[in-house]
Order: C-alpha cells, then structure tokens, then sequence
C-alpha cells in the first residue's frame, strides 16, 4: 500500500484548527459570552443597576451606595461594552469609573478643565447662526457664535455640568461637558421650534440682527458689537443707532437729542453700567459721548421699565459693558473722520480676573474734517462764530477757535469662586471749546470757554447663594462739572466777566435680593439710597445774576424701597413691580407702580400692554442768558418740592406683533401725560418768554414697524404718528401743539449683504415742526435812555409748521475675511449723509430790521438748518 505524503502547508492548517478546537473545549462556560447582551432599565436606581449587572456578569463593582443617592437611570446597559455602558449610565451624575480587570470602582470625579468649541448651524440651510448662545448651567460665564457661527471656551467643571446651546427662534439643544472629553470641536445643528409660539415672548432679530426684543417691559436688547460688525445702517455712534427703532428721533439730528414719544432729551434717562450720565454727548451733543466698541449691550425702553430705576418720566436708554471673564487678549483700534478709537480686553488671572479699557481722541487739533465742519456749522449758526467767519476770512478779525473732545471707560471683573462676582467701572468724558476774537490793531479782545465734563463710576458685589438665589450690594456715583466763562478786555483790563457754573453729583447705595422662586416665577426686591447735588451760578462781574436772584445750591436725599416680580407660562408672560420713593426735604411719598403684559394670542401674534406712573425730581433749565455765542448748554437743577421742577408721568401703551417667514409687523398706540413741566426746560425755548411757570403735555400716538427678511435683503418701514399738545395756563389760554410736535414721520431702509460687503440706503421724512409766527411789530420807548424801540409781536402760540424733512443717505461698508485668524478682521465704512443736500429747517427766529436811523422797520427772520451734504468715513481692525 502506498502512502500519500501531506504537504507541509496542509499539515499547519490542520494543527492550527486543532488547536482552536482545543481552546473552545476547554474554555469554562463563565468566560463565555452572554446570551442576552441588553439589559433595559426604567427609572432605575443606580446601584441597583450595578447589583443587577453584577450578578449577570463577571464583573465586581466597588462603590458606598449612601454617595449613590437616589440617581437613576433608564435606558439600555450593553454587557459586551461595558465602558461605554458605565459613561453613558453616570453620564448626568458627577461619578467616573475605573476598570481593572474584572473590577470596577464607582468615584466622585474631580473638575476637570474642558474645550467647549464648535460651530452652530440651521438645520434646515446648514447657515452659521450669529450671536447664538453658548451658556453653562451654574456658571457666569458664557459665549456668544461669531458671524462662522463659531465659537469656544475654555472652563474647568465637573464633567456633568450641561452646555446649553440656544438661539431664539430655534430649539435648545443641551449637552454635558464630558461630551468634550475629547477636546475635538462639534457641529451643532439647530432647528426651528415650530412649537416655540413665542412662549420666550421675545422675537430675535427683531429689526436686524443685534437688535431683539428685551426680555422684560417690552424693551428692546441691542447687541451693539454685532450690529456694527454685520450692518451697514448701522453708525458709529449708539444714541444714533438707537433712532432706528420707531418712536425715537432727534429734532437736530444730533445724538443726544433724544426725542421719544414726545419726551424731552432731559427726561430720557441714559444710564452707563447703572450710573446716570448727564452728558451724553461730544461736539454740543452732535456725537454721543460713549464709544460703541466698548459696549456689550445697550437696552431701549420707550415706555416702562424695571421699578429699580426712576427719577426720569420719559424713556431708557440702558448702556452695559461685558460681565465676562475675558479670555486672553483682544481689541480693536480705528479711526473715523472726526476721531481715533480703540478698545482693548485681557485677562490677568485666567477664569478669575480680566481687565478692559476704551477710549476716544478727537482729531481736530490736527486737521478740520467735513464732517467736523458740518458739525460745527450747525452747533454755531447765527452764533457770534458764525457771524464773525466772513470778517475773519477777509482779514478785518483775528479769529481762534479750538473744541475737542474725549472719553475714556474702562472695567475690572473679578471672579475668585463660583459664589462671588465683583466688578468696578469708571467712565469719563470731556468736552472743551474756546473762542476768541480782536479787531486788528485793536486792544478790545473778546474769550469764550466753554469746558464740561462727567464722570461715572460704579461697582457691583455679587453673592450667589444658591442656582435660584443670589444678592447685589452696588454703589454708583456720577458727576457732571460744566463751566463757561466769557470775557471781555482792553490793554490787560475786563471790561465784563461772566462765569456760569453748573455742578451735579449723585451717589446711590443699593442693596438688592434677586430669588428664582420657579422656572415660571422671579423675584427681586432691594433698597436703594440715593444723594443728589446740584450747583449752579450765574455772575456778571462777580455779582449773582441767576433766575432766582441767588445762587442755586441744593440737595435732596431719596429713599427707595422697589420689587420686581415676573411670571411667564406658555403664551403668557407678566412683569409686575413697583417703587416707593421717600423725599427727605418734604417727608413726601412717591408711589410708582408699573405692568407689562405680553400675551401669544396664535402661533404668529402676540398682545402686548404696558402702564405704569414715573417721577423726575432733577431737570434741565435752558440758559435763558446765553450771550451772543448762543451754543446749547442748558443747566440741570434740582427740584422736589410740589412748587418746584419736579415730574410726574403717566404712560399706557398696547399693541400687536405679527412675526412669520421673515414678516414683522409691530403696531404699538401710546399715551402719555406729564405734570409739572415749565417754560424754562429747552423743550420750550422757541416759546421766547423766560418767566417760569408749570404746566402738563399730553403726547399720544401709535408707532408701527413693517419688516421683511430675505436671506440677504432686508428691509423695513418705520412709521409714527404722533400729537403732543401742552397746557401751560399762564402762558396760554388753550393747549398748544409742543415744541417737539411730529405729526408724521416715516423712515424707510433697504440693507443688502452680499459677501464681505453691505449695502444701506435710508430715507427720512417727517413733517415741519410747530413754530410761533410773528404778526405785528410793537413800538416800545425807554424811559431811561429817552429812545425808542421796536419789538417783534408774536401770535398764537406754534400754530404754523416749517417745511417738511427729507434726508436721504447712503452706506457701504467692506468686512474682508481672515479665514486663517477668524478673530483678526478688518472694516471699511463709507456714508454719505444728506445726499440731496437738502436746506432742512428746525426753528425760525424773529427779529426786527431798521435803517441806520431806526425808520422804516420791518420784520424779518432767519432759519436753524440741519446738516448739509456731509461724507463719513471710517477704518477700524479687530483681533
């Protein structure tokens, strides 16, 4: 017989499957593979799921059942993965695991330091989201996505802490931070809530992006970075920006000139990190006196407010720097036509301290830009500057003219623990003008100088007692120092000297006690003392020449007790608060309460109400002897008194909102009622007569936005009707239409992106202001000097308008990309103002014209105009 001979590769394959089959024989069955990989657990407490799986396993677990508390899990527990089983079951709590061999032990895990970062997407478009919001349960800090809807962090938490990601409009998505254990960044996709029905209560991109609905008493939250980033509509100026919003406009077109619903630029309250600025304004108001790249955020309420703040009765204007724990170092420097800017932020100790700094330098001692030009013009006109141009320029006056300005703010946050926040802000800004003239050859020399400045500094102490319950200790002090002096003088000696001095302090100490009763239910309550200052002189020649005969020197203490309460469920939201204020120089009380109500009624539109009653016991005076410079430097003066200037206010107002596919469409009607108005405030100067007395004003109207978003056209309609009469019996034996009386306006803006660039033209109409005409001309004789003399006869009190408005404007601004440093960009604006160059009249004045003799007089006058034909420009890099 013959034997085949294996092959030696036939003979190792037949040795290696009689070894695998050896390996399988001899196994024990405990080491094999359950049946059953699942086990499914509903509700179940924690240890007792790890009993459960030890007595269905190999493994041993180690852990004290006491730490283990009451968690629970529900869900799947995979027996062939048991790593990824034991993360995903303590996942939500602050316990980790580890694994050794067989055995598993249960601990509490230490904060670890985590890289929250990635980009929020739409769902639908797969479009970054903008200003989308990045928080983390428990902790103060947070960030916001950038135009790449990007974003990142870096914190130390334990690894349950959740990251909640939100953007209004859409649903929140909520994370742990373990899920960046892995430090890899992730693409976050969110979806429109179809169920959302305004149960926030709050439209986002309300007008453009950066501009929302508040989140109580019906204000507005404007992210002001953001605009000025993303809009060419937008101007480097906030109080300029805020007169997008329906309702509010500037009779000058300045910036602090506030005109909102009817309310004077002195009963507008415009606060800086909670402190009270008095002057708000550079170039006599032209541009607003706080740098926009510094500000986090800027709150608008036309209408009511937080029962914490008063002492105004018109709107607020709420201006915040960042709370933030700044990360590293950022900043920004530029430039515009008129001055140079910069900002800049960094931390000192990481998590814990960070500092942040801004400031602005006026250019004009450099070179006189049109704008600056345009500005001046318009402050000056039918001044002793305006009149004198036209000698100086043939050489027949020498001539000096200087004005500056400049601001500075800067911010320290501190945070040593997660329970206590500190911070501290200073805010400063400074306004000089100096005027002076001499006929040539000629010893007589006239000196104008006008100098004026304000200073705010607050600090917030913050105690956090718990996630619902936390305590605000806060001091604010604001000071405004105004001084204009003129004088006149031949060969060394004052021929005259007038000196106007006016000096306001105001201090506050408030405590505050905020408790998060439930997610529906929140209250705060506190006490707030309050020192006001004012000083105000008026001399000629050393001797008193005030409106009261003596120097205005007074001061007024203000106990304030207020509480804050807000309830929102589903379509139903309601802020209720109220505020007493004790007077100390009467012993009077002042009760102001106030409401806001704001109700979905379907998926697309919401009610809105708001009321309430407000006071004001600090008001401006104009400068009833302003000398021939005629600039506008009214005065503050301080009244509390029944007899005195202080306010009360009266304010309802209600409307509807509809918001679908890009459409807004928001109707508000208001009314308003204010006591204890007087002829003396700069609302009534064109009345012409200086004697005081009081009276009311009754301003009612409606304002309405009609908005439509395109994914990169937007465009909007502002419009407003308004009549805002006053009733001052002394003065007049009917009411008459105000001073500040718009019958009609109407603002309309296309703004296009397309790129790096965006597009912005705006146009502006309303219809003429009230003024007094004149009707006769008076013959008057002085007893005294034995001459006679005419004087202009005035008629019914502004029962003719000017002309109407019409502005036309024109923006581009240029954002190129960085794509390998996204922090690091750069912008170009360009505007054109008035591009018409449309003659816009605001006040005409009377005077009477006579020949050399005094014969033959006539009446005459000349007209205010706004701003003419006027380029802007500006530069500024980020990084």
């Amino acid at each position: 017989m013959k034997i085949k001979k294996i092959s030696r590769s036939a003979k190792l394959a037949y040795q290696s499957w009689a070894f695998v089959l050896l390996i399988f024989l001899c196994t024990p069955a405990h080491n094999q593979k359950p049946a059953s990989q699942l086990i499914s657990y509903e509700n179940e407490k924690i240890s007792q799921v790890f009993y459960s799986v030890e007595s269905q396993s190999e493994y041993i677990f180690n852990f004290d059942p006491e730490i283990l508390g009451q968690l629970k899990f529900t869900g799947e527990f995979d027996l062939w993965d048991i790593e990824k089983s034991l993360t995903q079951v303590l996942r939500e709590s602050i316990f980790d695991f580890e694994l050794r061999g067989n055995s598993i032990l249960i601990f509490p895990s230490d904060p670890l330091e985590y890289r929250i970062c990635g980009t929020v997407l739409d769902q639908e478009s797969a479009e970054p989201l903008l200003g989308a919001n990045i928080s983390i349960e428990g902790e103060s800090i947070g960030v916001a996505s950038d135009e790449y809807g990007q974003f990142e962090l870096s914190v130390i938490i334990p690894k349950n802490r959740v990251v909640r990601i939100s953007y209004i409009g859409f649903e929140t998505k909520n994370y742990f931070a373990s899920d960046w254990a892995d430090a890899q960044c992730k693409k976050i996709y969110l979806a429109v809530d179809d169920d959302l029905l305004n149960q926030e209560i709050i439209i986002e991109d309300y007008l453009i992006d950066g501009i929302n609905e508040g989140q109580s008493h019906g204000g507005y939250d404007m992210q002001y970075d953001q605009l000025a980033r993303f809009h060419a509509s937008v101007e480097n100026d906030i109080l300029k920006t805020v007169q997008l919003l329906s309702g509010i406009t500037s009779l000058d077109e300045s910036a602090a000139n506030l005109q909102i619903r009817g309310g004077s630029p002195d009963q507008n309250l415009i606060l800086w990190e909670g402190a009270t600025i008095y002057n708000s304004g550079h170039l006599f108001g032209m541009i607003s006196a706080i740098n926009p790249y510094a500000v986090d955020r800027v709150e608008i309420f036309k209408a009511t407010y937080d029962a914490s703040i008063d002492n105004r009765v018109g709107a607020l204007v709420d201006i915040s720097l960042s709370d933030s724990i700044v990360e590293g170092f950022s900043g920004s420097i530029g430039a515009t036509m008129t001055e140079a800017h910069f900002n800049a932020s960094t931390a000192v100790v990481k998590d814990q301290l960070s500092i942040s700094v801004a400031g602005r330098q006026s250019l004009s001692s450099l070179f006189s830009s049109p704008p600056f030009e345009s500005y001046s013009d318009r402050v000056f006109q039918f001044s002793r500057v305006a009149d004198q141009e036209e000698d100086s320029a043939e050489g027949f006056l020498e001539t000096d003219q200087q004005i500056g300005y400049n601001d500075l703010s800067a911010k320290i946050v501190l945070k040593p623990s997660d329970r206590i926040y500190l911070s501290s802000s200073l805010y400063n800004n400074a306004q000089n003008f100096k005027y002076s003239f001499s006929l040539i050859d000629d010893p007589f020399i006239t000196r104008d100088d006008v100098q004026s400045q304000s200073t705010v500094w607050s600090t917030n102490l913050a105690l956090r007692h718990s996630v619902r319950s936390s305590t605000m200790l806060t001091y604010n002090i604001s000071a405004y120092n105004s001084n204009h002096d003129f004088v006149e003088s031949e060969l060394g000696m004052e021929l005259n000297d007038i000196k106007q001095r006016n000096l306001v302090r105001d201090q506050s100490w408030s405590l505050s006690h905020y408790l998060d009763i439930s997610d529906k239910i929140k209250l705060e309550g506190g006490y707030d003392y309050s020192l006001k200052r004012v000083e105000y002189d008026l001399l000629r020649n050393g001797e008193s020449s005030s409106f009261s005969d003596e120097d205005f020197n007074q001061s007024r203490i203000f106990n304030n007790i207020f509480l804050n309460s807000s309830y929102q469920r589903d379509r139903f939201s309601l802020d209720v608060g109220a505020r007493l204020t004790k007077v100390q120089a009467n012993e009077s009380w002042r009760f102001s309460p106030r409401a806001n109500l704001h109700l979905g009624l379907t998926k697309h539109v919401k009610y809105k109400l708001q009321l309430g009653v407000f006071h004001q016991f600090i008001s401006q005076l104009r400068e009833y002897d302003q000398g021939p410079l005629r600039v506008d430097n009214p005065i503050w003066i301080l009244g509390a008194e029944e007899s005195e200037v202080s306010q009360r206010a009266m304010k309802i107002s209600s409307g509807m909102v509809f918001h679908d596919e890009g459409w807004l469409i928001d109707l508000e009607a208001y009314w308003n009622q204010i006591d204890g108005i007087n002829t003396l405030t700069p609302l009534f100067n064109p009345v012409g007569d200086a004697f005081f007395t009081k009276g009311e004003s009754t301003a009612r109207g409606i304002d309405l936005l009609v908005k439509k978003k395109w994914k990169r056209l937007q465009t909007w309609a502002n419009y407003s009707h308004a009549r805002h009469v006053v009733d001052i019996p002394d003065l007049a034996e009917q009411s008459y239409f105000a001073p500040n009386d718009i019958r009609h306006s109407l603002s309309f803006v296309l703004n296009y992106e397309l790129n790096n660039w965006s597009l912005s033209s705006v146009a502006n109409y309303r219809s003429g202001l009230p003024y007094t005409p004149a009707v006769e001309i008076i013959e008057r004789f002085n007893d005294e000097m034995e001459i006679e003399f005419y004087e202009v006869g005035l008629g019914e009190i502004n029962s003719r308008r000017l002309k109407e408005y019409i502005r036309f404007d024109f923006n581009v601004n240029y954002r190129p990309r960085m794509k390998k440093h996204v922090k690091r960009r750069s912008e170009f604006s360009v505007s054109l103002i008035n591009i018409l160059d449309r003659a816009n009249v605001f006040a005409r004045s009377y005077f009477i014209q006579a020949d050399e003799e005094n014969l033959n007089p006539q009446i005459s006058f000349v007209e205010s105009l706004l701003l003419p034909r006027t380029p802007l420009a500006s530069f500024r890099f980020n990084w």
